[in-house]
């Protein structure tokens, strides 16, 4: 990366004085306080008596499937598990390699070795600080099950009709190994969500 060389996600103007040093702030109001909390809904779950998924769990389940236009959610402790079982629902086993990016939270890499499956890293795009499509493929080989590709810094993977070309190139239609490499699986048609952040990971 070149000198001064500022990657799309942290761009700004930087001719607008930073609050700090003096300048007009963007926002003077307060931030939404998270979670947001109704208390009379508290309550009523916390003297329930139900310590288990039922109830308002699968109705927090169904109403965040519904939204996005999915059948299936299921809601865990936190971003990592959501990782985890996704994996875990790809059919992850011992030996199988995960083509990802290094330039993530840990919780990544914890998903994939807590499957017994092994992370292979694509450098990043020294411009946007996502995962580098042109470097995936090469990374391809007999043991390859996921791309688990990871929208960082609030920037986006460049996933274009590439992606889809090159999925078709190295999986069967009749779910067949093509050599040299088996069925792959990009993350797409599985979504993980932190509620309280943004958006963790996109598979296919």
């Amino acid at each position: 990366m070149t000198a001064g060389h500022i990657p799309y996600s942290f761009a700004a103007e930087t001719s607008v004085k930073l609050a700090i040093k003096g300048g007009a702030p963007i926002r003077t109001g307060k931030f939404q306080e998270w979670p947001i909390w109704d208390n009379e809904d508290e309550i009523a779950v916390l003297r329930s008596s139900v310590w288990s998924r039922a109830g308002v769990v699968t109705q927090a389940e169904q109403k965040f499937a519904n939204a996005m236009g999915s059948k299936y959610c299921l809601l865990t402790t936190n971003g990592t598990n959501a990782l985890t079982t996704a994996l875990r629902v790809l059919g992850m086993e011992g030996g199988d390699e995960v083509i990802t990016t290094p330039y993530s939270f840990i919780a990544t890499i914890d998903a994939i070795f807590l499957n017994n499956a092994l992370p292979v890293f694509a450098d990043i795009d020294p411009d946007t600080w996502q995962i580098d499509d042109n470097q995936i493929e090469g990374k391809i080989n007999q043991n390859t099950k996921v791309i688990l590709p990871v929208h960082i810094i609030g920037g986006l993977c460049h996933m274009d009709k590439r992606w889809l070309k090159m999925l078709a190139k190295h999986t069967s239609r009749n779910g067949m190994v093509k050599k040299p490499a088996r069925s792959v699986v990009l993350v797409n048609e599985i979504l993980s969500f932190m509620l309280s952040v943004v958006t963790l990971w996109l598979n296919i």
